[in-house]
């Protein structure tokens, strides 16, 4: 990297909410480094999860928050209200939680169609239905 892309980057991190600066210098490190390569074995990797203020700066994301992608779009949802028919693809770790979601991304299915003039098919995507709710 060069001098003024560093010394950019280096303003970046700077100005970085406590918790967003502290996840950038530890990416350096060697401990979380050896992580990664851990990590990768299992074709995971690791993130900042973060969210964006009206005023487009960094902020942390609350814990009773998730990252919803859906439709090529991102959004945020109070974990209750996350759609049933998602699959989560990043984790996070929550103090007297363990292991919880962090990102979902809404399960998008591909259905084959016949055209109207028989002249083959056509993929369109639409959401999955929910699952019917489960019997109290």
């Amino acid at each position: 990297m060069d001098a003024h892309l560093s010394q950019q980057r280096a303003r970046l991190v700077a100005s970085l909410p406590e918790p967003l600066r502290r996840a950038q210098e530890a990416i350096q490190t060697h401990e979380v480094q050896q992580m990664l390569q851990r990590l990768a074995e299992f074709n995971l990797g690791i993130c900042m999860p973060h969210m964006h203020t009206e005023a487009q700066d960094f902020a942390p994301i609350p814990t009773d928050t998730v990252q919803v992608e859906s439709n090529l779009r991102v959004s945020f949802a109070v974990r209750s209200e996350v759609p049933a028919n998602s699959l989560p693809v990043a984790w996070r770790w929550e103090a007297g939680q363990g292991v919880r979601a962090g990102t979902v991304c809404e399960v998008i299915q591909c259905v084959v169609v016949n055209t109207p003039f028989g002249e083959g098919h056509r993929e369109f995507h639409q959401k999955m239905p929910a699952p019917p709710p489960k019997p109290k």
